[in-house]
């Protein structure tokens, strides 16, 4: 049987087909009908790599950056600390479902700052460490035979949350040695650990543990870029991070806020010096 013809000289159904190849690049834009998804960076640590001068730079500095089509995200002002996103790292541990709600309320705010060719980003360390319902302190948690299994889990909630935008996670690593022993001091310090550095180092094992770490960022996001702490101490832990999230080093970060351990006082450093926070 002949195909019924459309004006034109085509066929009805060939006609039908064309008008849903349009409709649907309407709806999601781009080429071949995918929609555009905006990017993203979430720089999640590691801890005592410099993150709180990082985050302090970027929130110290968020009408410069937005200028310049990079935006440190408010979400609509969901979480009380203005330098990170730690608020949002937490509630994605599953254990409360109005924190979840907050951090979908979150997620839909940030999608509607600045504008749609603007970069977005998030900070916060703590995405390095949760664990799916886990406590926010429960080191044990690391000690427990399905440590991985519920370390993946959290990693794809934060994926599935994050599904909307085109996501790099930015990673800084530091010699593992000196991470461990910094990190000792500042949980022995603050009383969230009492054993020594040996029973330490076995708790807080999966830590160190880069390689695989970077394993679970990947499967779940795809795109993963890490960056050498100590090599970047020479030219500063600041500047290394801007250029690589391709954004200029916004001018009054020349002196940051650090706490280099717990056991010193905080102080003002050079942008390009060391930097533990």
């Amino acid at each position: 049987m002949a195909a019924a013809m459309g004006r034109g000289g085509r066929p009805a159904d060939e006609r039908d087909l064309g008008r849903l190849v349009k409709l649907f690049g309407r709806l999601f834009g781009g080429s071949g009908g995918r929609k555009q998804r905006r990017r993203l960076f979430v720089h999640a640590g590691t801890h005592k790599t410099g993150t709180t001068s990082i985050q302090k730079v970027l929130a110290d500095n968020r009408d410069w950056l937005a200028e310049r089509g990079l935006v440190y995200a408010r979400g609509g002002g969901r979480y009380g600390n203005k330098h990170a996103h730690h608020g949002f790292a937490q509630a994605l541990i599953g254990d409360d479902a109005g924190k979840l709600r907050a951090a979908r309320e979150f997620v839909r705010a940030m999608a509607r700052e600045g504008k749609p060719s603007d970069t977005l980003l998030i900070s916060a360390e703590p995405i390095y460490r949760h664990i799916d319902r886990g406590r926010d302190r429960d080191f044990y948690g690391y000690q427990a035979p399905d440590y991985w299994v519920r370390r993946r889990a959290y990693l794809h909630r934060l994926a599935e949350m994050l599904r909307d935008f085109d996501v790099t996670i930015i990673l800084f690593l530091r010699d593992k040695d000196a991470f461990a022993q910094s990190l000792y001091r500042e949980v022995t310090t603050q009383g969230d650990w009492a054993g020594d550095f040996p029973d330490f180092l076995k708790a807080f094992a999966p830590w160190f543990e880069y390689e695989r770490q970077i394993g679970l960022f990947e499967e779940a996001f795809g795109q993963v870029v890490v960056r050498d702490y100590d090599a970047s101490l020479a030219r500063g832990v600041i500047r290394t991070f801007f250029e690589t999230i391709g954004f200029p080093v916004p001018p009054a970060s020349d002196t940051v806020w650090v706490n280099r351990s717990v056991t010193d006082p905080p102080s003002s450093v050079e942008a390009g010096g060391p930097d533990h926070s």
